[in-house]
This record gives C-alpha cells, sequence and structure tokens, in this order.
C-alpha cells in the first residue's frame, strides 16, 4: 500500500461530498487513518472503519456505511494522511455511490459504537429509587403522517438514533441487581449490554379512524401495548428491561403511535422527557434534516450528586412524614426479599383487576381562566394559585364526592374484609381525603449539579381535605379553599421539609412500598402526579410533533396525571385510573361535567 496525502485526494473527495449524498449516507475513503491521539473523535472514527460487521470491501476500498459525518467533519479530525490499495479515479467513486445507493434500505445501526463507548459501571440506586421500582413511565406519542414520507418514522431510523442516544444514558443498557434487602444497583457491563427491546405492529385501523376515536388506546390491536406500566417484564429470569419501545403502525402508513416506557427506577418524569427530547433530536440529525440546536444531554446519574445537595434535617421529623409513615407487616417485608421484576408482578397481581378502567378528561384554557378568576376573587392577599392547584383542588373535590357516593352503593362482602384485614385497609371511612403526588426538588436546592441529574429527584407531598368539607356543595368558595390547600403543600416543600422526607424515606427496607402495599386501596386516597410542564408535543423525531401524548392504559387504581395538549388546541387533558363504577360517577359529578369533557 502505497500512502498518498490527503491534497492530492482533493480532487477525488470533493467529487464524492458533491454527488447529493445526503448527511446520514455520508461515506468518508479510507482504510487507514493516521489518527490525532487526542482527538476521540478520531478514535470513533477508527472503531467504526474496522469493524468488520458495517464495512464494505469493493475493488480494494474499504468504506464504512455506517459514518455520519458531514464534509467539514472530515477537517476537523486532523487527517493528515489516506491510505488506499490502488490509485482512485473519478469512475470509480461514482461507481461506488451507485452501490451505496442500493444499501439504503439496509438496517445500519451504532450498536458497535455503543459498546465501544459505553464504560463499565456500577450506579448504587439511592432511597428515592426505590419506591417506584414496581413501575415504568409509560408515555404513548401519537403521530400523523402530514407530509406522505414514505420513511415516516422508520424503525431502522428510530433505532439508529436511539443506539446513539443511549451512549449518554448509559444507565438504560444496565442490568438491575439486588445486592441486600431493600436496596439495588445497576451494573452496566459494556460486553453485556441491556438493549431496550423494540418491536413493531401493524394495524388494519387507519390513523384518522384512531383519531375518530380520541386517541383511545382500547381500541388498538392487542398486543400494541405492549409496555406494561408495572415493572414486571422478564420477571421470572430476573433479566428486566431498563427501557421497553414499541411502535403501532397505522394503515397505509398513514401515522404511528410509539409507545416508551422507561424503568421508574432510572429517572423521574423530568428524565424521561430529556431523554426522548435528545433521541428525537438525534432521529431527526440522523434523517437528515437541518440541525436542532439542542446540544449533548449533558447529564449525571451519580446518585452522590442529588445526596450532595439535600441538607442534613436540622428539626424532628415533621408532621408530613409522620402522617405518611405506614407499618410495615410481611408482605411489605416479603417485596423487599424478591427480584425488582417479581416485585412488580406481586403489586400488580395485588392492584390490578377486571373492574378497574381509564378514563381521559379535557379542559379549555378558558375554563381554566374562568375557575382561575373565580378562586382569584375569593382568596386575599394576591395568593399565587397556579395551574396544577385549579386542576388538582377540582378533581380532589369531585373525585371524593365520586367515593363517598361508590361506597354508599358497595356493600363489603367476606372477601373484601379478609382483604381489608390482610392489606390494613379500614372500611370505616377515615377523617380526612389524602391526596399524594411527587414535587420536583431540582430547581428548589442551590445546586447546579442536579440540574443534570437523572434521577428520582422528587420527594412526596401530601394534601389532608376534611371529609365533611367535602361532602358539601362545590360552590366557588369550596374549589377556592381546596385549591388553595393544594398551594400550601407545594409551597412547604422547603429545604429542610426534603431533607426531613428524603433521610425519613431510608429508615427501614420496606418503607417505600409500604404506602403502596397498604395505603393504595384506602378509598379515601388517590395518587396523582403532574406531566404538563414537560415538553411532549416539542417531541419531534423528524416528521412533525405529535397529535397527542399520553400515559399507556394500564390498571394503576385510584391513580391520576395531568397532561399537556396541542399547543392549536389548548387546556389540559386529565387521565385517571379507578374501578369503573367510580370513574363513571365521576364523569356524572356536575361540578365536574361543568368544566370538563370526557375525552374517552
Amino acid at each position: 500500500m502505497r500512502k498518498i496525502d490527503i491534497e492530492s485526494c482533493s480532487p477525488v473527495l470533493n467529487l464524492l461530498f458533491s454527488t447529493g449524498v445526503s448527511q446520514v449516507q455520508t461515506l468518508l475513503v479510507t482504510a487507514l487513518l493516521h489518527p490525532d491521539e487526542n482527538n476521540p473523535k478520531t478514535k470513533k472514527l477508527l472503531h467504526r472503519l474496522f469493524s468488520p460487521q458495517f464495512c464494505l470491501q469493493t475493488g480494494g476500498l474499504r468504506l464504512d456505511n455506517t459514518l455520519v459525518l458531514a464534509p467539514d467533519d472530515l477537517l476537523n479530525l486532523n487527517i493528515t494522511v489516506l491510505q488506499i490499495g490502488m490509485s482512485m479515479g473519478p469512475e470509480m467513486v461514482v461507481k461506488f455511490i451507485a452501490k451505496l445507493d442500493a444499501l439504503r434500505d439496509v438496517n445500519f445501526t451504532n450498536i458497535e459504537d455503543l459498546k465501544l463507548n459505553v464504560k463499565s459501571q456500577v450506579i448504587e440506586l439511592a432511597d428515592e429509587d426505590l419506591m417506584p421500582m414496581f413501575a415504568y413511565i409509560p408515555v404513548v406519542y401519537s403521530f400523523k403522517n402530514t407530509i406522505n414520507a414514505s420513511d415516516f418514522m422508520s424503525v431502522n431510523l428510530l433505532q439508529q438514533a436511539l443506539y446513539a442516544v443511549l451512549e449518554e444514558y448509559p444507565i438504560l443498557v444496565g442490568h438491575l441487581q439486588q445486592i441486600a434487602t431493600g436496596k439495588c444497583r445497576v451494573v452496566i457491563d459494556s460486553s453485556n449490554l441491556n438493549l431496550p427491546r423494540f418491536q413493531e405492529f401493524s394495524s388494519s385501523m387507519h390513523f384518522d379512524e384512531f383519531k375518530e376515536a380520541n386517541f383511545n388506546p382500547n381500541v388498538l390491536p392487542k398486543g400494541a401495548l405492549l409496555p406494561d406500566a408495572f415493572y414486571t417484564d422478564g420477571w421470572l429470569k430476573g433479566a428486566s428491561k431498563p427501557a421497553v419501545f414499541s411502535i403501532t403502525r397505522f394503515r397505509d402508513n398513514s401515522g404511528v403511535s410509539l409507545f416508551a416506557a422507561v424503568a421508574h427506577y432510572v429517572t423521574d418524569a423530568n428524565g424521561y422527557d430529556k431523554f426522548m427530547r435528545q433521541w428525537a433530536q438525534a432521529c431527526h440529525n440522523f434523517r437528515g434534516n437541518a440541525p436542532v440546536d439542542v446540544g449533548a444531554a449533558q447529564v449525571t446519574f451519580d446518585r452522590k450528586v442529588m445526596r450532595n445537595a439535600i441538607p442534613l434535617p436540622q428539626q424532628p421529623p415533621i408532621s408530613t412524614l409522620q402522617k405518611l409513615y405506614v407499618p410495615g407487616g410481611l408482605i411489605s417485608k416479603f417485596t423487599t426479599w424478591v427480584s425488582p421484576g417479581f416485585r412488580g408482578q406481586l403489586i400488580k397481581s395485588i392492584l390490578a383487576s377486571d373492574s378497574i378502567s381509564a378514563a381521559c378528561f379535557y379542559i379549555s384554557n378558558d375554563k381554566m381562566e374562568q375557575l382561575r378568576q373565580t378562586v382569584r376573587s375569593i382568596l386575599k392577599d394576591n395568593i399565587r394559585i397556579s395551574a396544577h392547584d385549579l386542576l388538582l383542588g377540582s378533581l380532589i373535590i369531585a373525585y371524593a364526592q365520586s367515593i363517598i357516593k361508590h361506597k354508599e352503593y358497595a356493600k363489603p362482602g367476606w372477601l373484601e374484609w379478609l382483604s381489608s384485614y390482610i392489606f390494613h385497609v379500614p372500611w370505616k371511612s377515615p377523617s380526612h381525603f389524602t391526596t399524594l403526588g411527587p414535587a420536583d426538588i431540582r430547581h428548589r436546592l442551590e445546586s447546579a449539579a442536579l440540574s443534570k441529574y437523572i434521577g428520582n429527584a422528587i420527594v412526596a407531598t401530601m394534601v389532608l381535605t376534611p371529609i365533611e368539607l367535602l361532602k358539601m356543595p362545590a360552590t366557588p368558595e369550596l374549589v377556592a379553599t381546596i385549591a388553595h390547600s393544594v398551594r400550601q403543600s407545594t409551597d412547604a416543600v422547603t429545604k429542610e421539609y426534603i431533607a426531613q422526607m428524603s433521610y425519613g424515606s431510608g429508615l427501614e427496607s420496606d418503607m417505600p412500598v409500604r404506602p403502596l402495599i397498604y395505603k393504595s386501596q384506602v378509598p379515601e386516597r388517590l395518587m396523582c402526579t403532574n406531566f404538563t410542564r414537560f415538553g411532549f408535543y416539542q417531541t419531534d423525531f423528524g416528521w412533525g410533533s405529535a397529535e397527542f401524548v399520553g400515559p399507556i392504559n394500564y390498571r394503576l387504581p385510584k391513580y391520576a396525571v395531568f397532561f399537556p395538549t396541542r399547543s392549536d388546541l389548548g387546556g389540559y387533558h386529565v387521565h385517571i385510573v379507578d374501578e369503573t363504577l367510580t370513574l363513571d360517577l365521576l364523569k356524572n359529578n356536575e361540578f365536574w361535567s361543568r368544566n370538563f369533557t370526557v375525552v374517552y
């Protein structure tokens, strides 16, 4: 092999880059490179060029058909020498590009890059990661093919972009291991990556038909709802996936629904949204569209980042922590001894039932503004009331009133009495209705590193409302009172509160799962999550934003989540899962139906 200076090759390179090859299909001509040892980009390039799995041998010229580099990147690599096995003329370049065009539809991925760049490491999970460990964060994005693109939401492109982003999110290719009672860690082995599961389904339904059904996931074909809300995947073998994805492709390539489930032990909704948008940006770039100015994720998974940001508690346990404390029992202790996947299956068996269903409601911006103005006219001192305060306050009133009516209809039998004894569920109504929800602590602590943290940077909040108060008609005064209580609960999340909740939750190994096992079946109780501040509708993979985004339909009773809507629609969606009778009563609640419309 003779060496040829890059200057003498410039006419050939210019011809190569002037043939209209897109960025995704830009291929660098090389057999060997003389790398700059201080340039990690060059090292990565070398690995790809010499990977037999992804290289093509043609006329003595070896090209990497997975490399995604624009011409400018060639100059940035400081390449001074090219070695090729023969003198290469313009005719050979044209012939070679013609052969490459035949490879457009081949599924080229970045798995080899992923194995090279992901370092073997161990991430010890925090106590805050243990409570939601039984669940995934399951969201479905429904996209319409408005531009009639033949490559619309191509699985090849989605996977290629996914593998590229996973280099920055190695925790999503790690293996979850239980190391002690109630404690877990994620082991990332570069030689044995736990890659996400990614499947595609076809539907005979047209996307417009799905839209006419108001995006009700129950109308989709069986098997399409592959990602489960419960972390049970592979529970018998202990080989659960930290991320599961599936696509349902509608008839005539009219659109798709992308189901994306990320294990909750990995991160909270903040990190989930950041990951999804980073994945979408990578796909945007791989498709060859104009660059999206987002940049690298700049994330950290080190649980010490959050622990160092949380101060030590300065006072005795706060009343909220004492109220959240639930006595343990054999069932909660048992869940800490079994694998996380088995734990998810056990909790699913306890909570899920055939009587559980899901409903979605919509409230417009105009209705929200009317509620806001009404509440502001009643409250004094210009108290700030957010959209979340109004949404949750309204839901507490209507849902609690539905529960009260439900208990009047439902009379417990001997099985219910036995269940109430095992799970500490009193059939006598408590004095207060309890609403629990997570509060993000990133912006509440003075830590720049915490803004990049991918993990569960959340603490629990609690709103206690007297049952007797909720039995009253839903007057504007009642709405203002409950919305103000929600605001007070949110404002109470101070540094001391965070310290108490964070350190208190890890006092005993089964404390994180006790409320779920022993309190989730208490009728006068609701768990609610707020997703309205996340950019789900800015998650554009290159073919436009989603028509609808919501949770995957699953059976986790007494759970509600608020979602944003498309900007052109405005308002909010309220998704809630509970017994069918309770949801029917909620739909017919006079106050609720006056402000919220049924989506499905």
